[in-house]
């Protein structure tokens, strides 16, 4: 009994031994070694790119047309919500044998495309089917305008014509200043509008449908006369840029943009002023159907400056020196040049900014539309 007693006693010790040992663990450490990921490109809201080699662009409706460069020389078009890319006239790359002209710009009025083969007589067509087959006058030479329903064709022999594209007739208006001058503008209802003088005033002359002439005086603007602005002699005129936007004529002189409603044609609006306190001027701008303006000073080192509806005292310095960083690190896509460029408005008040070597489209407001490029380049 006795050494049933030790033998227990031991037993009963061995065990709250085990229970008051501590357990012993793996102490050994696994290495993680961290994963390589490729860096990626920050998004940027204000830009969406199309790699493509565009000859010439226009913007209407709902699309973005543009013409390939040789040798394919197809129409695209940019669907401007989607940004998908699809062709129209299909490429003459290796088409040996009856192979359409070269079509070396595009516009569009009334719906209809207009074409340009080159600056010769006859070069001129707008086309009137499915089949792209084209009506023009062996006298037209090169587009100058068009908007809405109407168009300003350069004639070889006979200065600029307005033509009805809807009716497909010429509207006999006479007075449209030579088209080597760049300073005219068209009306939506097809009125032309262009730069003039009456005496030593000076300001915008229109040109009715009906062959009525007015003259819009800016002479007489408070900023113009304080600062003593006129005309140097009878062919120079203080205005340094012209341009429209839907319904809006936009011109500048020096430090200020004026605005004038084309088709309920009134009173001048001083509508851009530089801020006082800004070494600058409107040497060169584009306004949206918004009414933002992007401006192009080229007289200082700030030189891109964005003009918002909203808050036109405050614009808002996009540059610091003659070209618009993109934020893209993508080699040539890395800046704008506006100014080198041929600059269109959609109707989300996107510049389209394109030159031969692609299409750029870009809103300081954030780009509306185009989700394929959108905050990237895109090949399609």
């Amino acid at each position: 009994m006795a050494l049933l007693l030790m033998v227990g006693s031991v037993q009963q010790m061995d065990a709250q031994k085990r229970q008051t040992t501590k357990r012993r663990t793996n102490t050994t450490r696994r290495t993680v070694t961290p994963q390589q990921t490729a860096p990626t490109e920050k998004f940027v809201r204000e830009i969406a790119f199309y790699d493509v080699k565009a000859l010439d662009f226009c913007v209407e409706g709902q699309y973005l047309f543009y013409v390939e460069k040789m040798p394919n020389n197809a129409v695209m078009r940019i669907d401007r919500t989607t940004g998908e890319v699809t062709t129209v006239l299909p490429g003459i790359a290796n088409v040996y044998e009856g192979r359409r002209a070269v079509i070396t710009s595009i516009d569009v009025a009334a719906n209809r495309f207009i074409f340009g083969y080159g600056d010769y007589p006859g070069s001129v067509g707008i086309i009137e089917d499915t089949q792209f087959k084209f009506k023009g006058s062996k006298d037209w030479e090169r587009v100058i305008r068009t908007k809405g329903d109407y168009m300003l064709v350069m004639r070889h022999d006979s200065g600029t014509e307005l033509y009805d594209v809807k009716n497909m007739k010429p509207v006999n208006l006479q007075g449209i200043p030579d088209s080597g001058n760049s300073s005219i503008e068209l009306s939506p209802n097809g009125d032309v509008w262009f730069p003039g003088r009456d005496g030593n005033n000076f300001g915008v002359i229109r040109l009715s449908k009906d062959g009525k002439r007015t003259f819009f005086n800016l002479s007489n603007q408070a900023y113009i006369m304080s600062e003593g602005i006129k005309p140097v002699d009878w062919y120079n005129n203080p205005i340094t840029w012209f341009t429209s936007a839907g319904q809006y004529l936009y011109m500048s002189c020096k430090r200020r943009v004026y605005r004038l409603d084309m088709l309920q044609p009134a009173a001048w609006e001083e509508y851009g002023k530089i801020p006082a306190t800004l070494d600058s001027n409107f040497a060169q701008f584009w306004p949206n159907f918004r009414g933002d303006i992007l401006n192009n000073d080229k007289g200082s080192r700030k030189t891109y400056w964005f003009y918002r509806a909203d808050a036109r005292e405050t614009p808002q310095c996009l540059a610091d020196w003659n070209y618009i960083p993109t934020g893209l690190s993508k080699f040539g896509w890395e800046q704008l040049w506006p100014s080198l460029s041929k600059v269109r408005v959609d109707f989300d008040n996107n510049y389209v900014i394109a030159k031969e070597d692609g299409i750029r489209i870009y809103n300081p407001n954030g780009v509306v539309g185009y989700e394929k490029a959108r905050g990237k380049v895109y090949k399609p």
